[in-house]
């Protein structure tokens, strides 16, 4: 053995020093570089030595002759420890995984012997700067003559070195050590180049070997660091799974190390993103130079920091042996695969792969330049806005924008690995589980909607400011309809691809090709298919099962849709077409039967409203019957129940499509589905996610139970009744009402502050309608007065030197009746407020109160959905631009409804637009412009 060990250990490193002397120290490198084209330039790097100058030196003969030595004494001991017997690749993989380190080690000996012997005086610097100015290249020509050598000496000698024993104490690999070093010493060096900065880590010496990957300030790091212990666990369990380390440490440190190597180009290639090839991939996706830029920037980055691939990998490997010789040898037995259930490591997988991904685009928005965040927003297309939810804030030092932002986000990356872990743990495995994207859909919508309406909540909550944009439910919106089916598209190729493994390693597939008498192979994989088969369909619902839940839902999202409407008829919620959107936050919206139409008769609306409860109740039912088909509802009850509130809110969004395509085809002013879909942004995704709530717990507490006889017929009763009430309501008479005028005056005993309000005062007519309609009238002035009072509470008056005080707080309102009858009362205010710091302000409100309904009339209720679109706002500013003073009408692009320097009254015959002092400038006077119906078609949902 020892003979051939020193034959071996000759023979390397007679080659190696013979082709690195042959390629370094002929013409070759002069030839190649007089040459001057990339592949001339490639193969000077590879071929010839890294060390500047190419004269027969000591610094270079010593190099190459302690290159020569290590890389022979490493292959020796990698090919024992390794024992993958005579194979090509295991000497070419050696040669190269060894020739990395001992090409640097050999540009260290050059630089030191140049320095120290040849370059006394020379202006060339200390060892560190030509040991720096020569590392560029040196792991690559470090590869190229070890994979080489490893070749040659495979023809000459292809005898291989004894290989080791086992260990003595038992060894087993742990996988989760070379993933955590990898991470905990990227978190390391970081902390370390940080504190030194570019130019103190480079002047180290030291430091150079230690240098690995740099998690830095962009989201892109981050996300490359893990990428890249994720590759390294990933290469590590593969090899192992070919070469089995337990027992011999020498193997799994050899393996640990090539798993290593594959770190840098992984964590090279994410970084390589953010450096130029995205500009070039939005010009043109199909253009091939984004691709060569890419490739360029992944190996200039490799190449940036070129010890990253040769000198931390061995040494970590090192480290990472060592933890595991360390750390106490437990007898694991590995669990078969479960036959039925997805165990808790293919959900986990699962669930990361929705977080790595929307991580993803995180870091890759992160790195364009953010869109101006402005009401103007809304015009963006959809493919855009789909992803502004997940673009961080610009400027990164608006705290409260990147709060609201991470709020969000942060929320949604929670709740779709949550969710995602629970909808694949209630699967049962299947061989191609393609029909788990129903499930995995309806769990990702589930998160961005609970992501929104939460996590906008809570940033309210802590910044006590409105989302940075006025458009951010428009945002969520368009996230949920284009971003979840994509990732939810990304989860189902891990779920497919890990479910194919386990099924395979079930059936075992593997034997097929084992054994020569297909015949028998195939009748036996039949019969434990046959058997598997079986064992699934016992944790699945049975056809009568599933269509039992699928008439549950059905049937529940029809009494919600009841019991909505009967309350929408006393003034309480809104239909889904008149919903009001607000910017931020929750806000309500429900599926709706209203069997009383509203103030407006029996119009088209109101069919619209029936035909969208109905439409919910039956997607809702179809999609439970097919989400719920392959689900295991006998364990598993907590994943069905999410699975059901899930597919509620795709059917929600669904609904209002079909709505928009409806609206669209049957109301005239010619708007098209665009408009709709844009106006109706939001609401379908939270009337699933609120209907949904009762669906799930009432499909999920007894999935086998059945209503039957007397409560059935009970029920049934019930719902009609409660449909019917408000036909009460409206049976009402209360009588006239006259509005009178009151007023509400403060004065302090120095003139501080000042109240000075006149607001309707309701006589006549049900006291407590009298008490409805005056409190819905005086309400804007109520809240300015108190808002008043609270300035002045906060910021009380200045003293003046002459011992009096500024008077700098007052309110001061006035009203007109616009409209007074049976069925709307109108009110219009002016107010003029003062307060500390702030020019005098005049403000504006309007009220519509609609006394059949007892509720205060909103903008949704006045208008169409196609009047909140861009279309919508366009024409609306068209129809108005002629009433408009000549000076004005041009400056009117768009008009925005819901702008609160707007103020809308709903007058007998017209519709009153007040355009007050502020909303063109602030010396324009306040004007009414008065619009009949006729003038307004298609933008009108109620004109008397």
């Amino acid at each position: 053995m020892a003979m051939m060990a020193r034959r071996f250990l000759l023979v390397t490193a007679g080659s190696a020093l013979f082709f690195s002397g042959l390629f370094g120290l002929s013409a070759l490198g002069e030839l190649l570089s007089a040459m001057g084209n990339l592949p001339a330039r490639v193969l000077r790097r590879a071929l010839v030595f890294p060390g500047r100058g190419e004269a027969l030196t000591p610094g270079t003969v010593a190099a190459l002759v302690v290159f020569a030595v290590v890389l022979a004494v490493g292959m020796y001991a990698v090919l024992r420890w390794a024992d993958v017997g005579w194979s090509w690749r295991g000497y070419v993989g050696s040669g190269a995984l060894v020739g990395a380190p001992a090409g640097v080690l050999a540009v260290l000996v050059w630089a030191l012997v140049r320095a120290g012997v040849e370059g006394a005086g020379e202006p060339e610097g200390s060892p560190a700067s030509l040991f720096y100015g020569s590392l560029t290249y040196a792991p690559a020509w470090g590869v190229t003559m070890g994979a080489l050598t490893g070749l040659v000496v495979w023809v000459w000698d292809p005898e291989l070195p004894a290989g080791s024993e086992r260990a003595a104490r038992p060894f087993q690999a742990r996988g989760w050590v070379l993933p955590s070093l990898v991470v905990g010493w990227a978190l390391i060096w970081s902390v370390i180049a940080t504190r030194l900065g570019p130019s103190g880590a480079r002047d180290q010496p030291l430091l150079i070997p230690l240098r690995w990957l740099v998690i830095d300030d962009r989201h892109l790091g981050v996300l490359a660091v893990v990428v890249a212990a994720g590759v390294a666990g990933g290469v590590e369990a593969l090899l192992r799974r070919r070469l089995p380390v337990e027992g011999r440490p020498g193997r799994a440190f050899v393996v640990a190390w090539i798993a290593l190597c594959a770190a840098p180009p992984a964590y090279a290639a994410v970084t390589a993103i953010g450096d130029g090839m995205l500009d070039l991939y939005a010009a043109g996706p199909l253009n091939i130079g984004w691709v060569a830029e890419y490739a360029e920037d992944t190996g200039a980055a490799l190449v940036s920091e070129p010890t990253r691939i040769a000198v931390p990998p061995l040494l970590l490997a090192l480290v990472v042996t060592a933890i595991r010789l360390r750390l106490p040898a437990r007898e694991r037995v590995r669990a078969e695969p479960d036959p039925v259930r997805p165990d808790r490591r293919w959900a986990l997988l699962v669930a990361g792969a929705a977080v790595l991904y929307t991580y993803f685009r995180i870091a890759v928005a992160s790195l364009s330049p953010a869109p101006v965040r402005q009401a103007e927003i809304v015009d963006a297309p959809l493919l855009s806005r789909a992803l502004f939810l997940l673009t961080p804030p610009s400027p990164p030092g608006d705290e409260a924008a990147l709060l609201w932002f991470w709020s969000v986000a942060g929320t949604f990356l929670v709740l779709s690995a949550l969710l995602g872990y629970a909808a694949v743990r209630g699967q049962t495995n299947r061989i191609l589980p393609v029909g788990a994207y129903l499930t995995l859909l309806g769990g990702l919508a589930l998160a961005a909607q609970l992501a929104w309406n939460g996590g906008g909540t809570i940033a309210r909550a802590l910044t006590d400011q409105r989302p940075p944009t006025s458009a951010t439910v428009s945002e969520a919106a368009a996230f949920t309809a284009v971003y979840v089916p994509f990732c939810a598209l990304v989860m189902l190729l891990v779920h497919v691809a890990v479910g194919f493994r386990v099924v395979r390693s079930v059936l075992d597939l593997g034997s097929l090709g084992e054994d020569e008498d297909f015949d028998r192979v195939w009748d036996k994989l039949t019969a434990d298919y046959g058997v598997w088969k079986r064992k699934t369909a016992a944790f699945t619902p049975s056809r009568d099962e599933l269509r039992l839940m699928s008439v549950k839902a059905a049937g529940i999202a029809v009494v919600v849709a009841v019991v909505a409407g009967a309350f929408q008829g006393f003034g309480v919620g809104r239909p889904v077409g008149q919903v009001t959107v607000p910017a931020d936050g929750f806000f309500l919206a429900l599926p709706s039967l209203p069997l009383v139409p509203g103030p407006q008769g029996a119009d088209l609306h109101w069919v619209l409203e029936i035909i969208t409860g109905m439409l919910y109740a039956l997607s809702l039912g179809g999609l439970v019957w097919l989400g719920l088909r392959r689900l295991n509802v006998r364990e598993r009850r907590l994943s069905a129940g999410l699975a059901v509130w899930g597919l509620s809110v795709v059917a929600g969004g669904l609904v209002m499509l079909v709505r928009a395509l409806l609206e669209a085809a049957l109301l005239d002013g010619g708007f098209g589905p665009g408009d709709l879909v844009e106006a109706y942004s939001g609401v379908g995704w939270q009337m699933g996610l609120l209907a949904g709530i009762p669906v799930a717990v009432g499909v999920m507490m007894r999935p086998g139970w059945a209503p039957r006889g007397p409560v059935l017929r009970y029920g049934a009763a019930l719902t009609l009744a409660v449909a019917a009430a408000p036909l009460a309501r409206l049976a009402q008479d209360d009588g006239q009402v006259a509005i009178a005028t009151a007023t509400w005056r403060v004065e302090h005993r120095d003139p501080q502050l000042t109240v000075d309000v006149r607001h309707p005062l309701v006589q006549g007519g049900d006291a407590g309608e009298r008490g409805r309609i005056g409190a819905a009238l005086s309400a804007p002035v109520r809240e300015l007065v108190e808002t008043t009072l609270e300035d002045y509470r906060r910021y009380p008056p200045r003293p003046t030197p002459e011992g009096g005080t500024h008077t700098t707080n007052s309110v001061t309102s006035r009203f007109t009746v616009v409209r007074d009858d049976s069925t709307v009362i109108s009110i219009r205010y002016v107010s003029l407020v003062r307060t500390v710091g702030l020019r005098p302000r005049e403000i504006g409100h309007a009220v519509d109160f609609d006394r059949a309904f007892g509720r205060t009339l909103t903008t949704r209720d006045v208008f169409t959905a196609a009047a909140f679109s861009r279309t919508g706002r366009e024409r609306l500013a068209a129809a108005l631009r002629p009433h408009l003073p000549p000076n004005l009408a041009a400056s009117l692009g768009s008009v925005d409804v819901d702008d609160g320097l707007l103020q809308i009254n709903l007058g007998r015959g017209a519709v009153e637009f007040t355009f007050g002092r502020p909303y063109f400038c602030n010396a324009c006077e306040t004007f009414t412009v008065r619009m009949p119906p006729e003038r307004l078609p298609g933008l009108l949902r109620r004109s008397r």
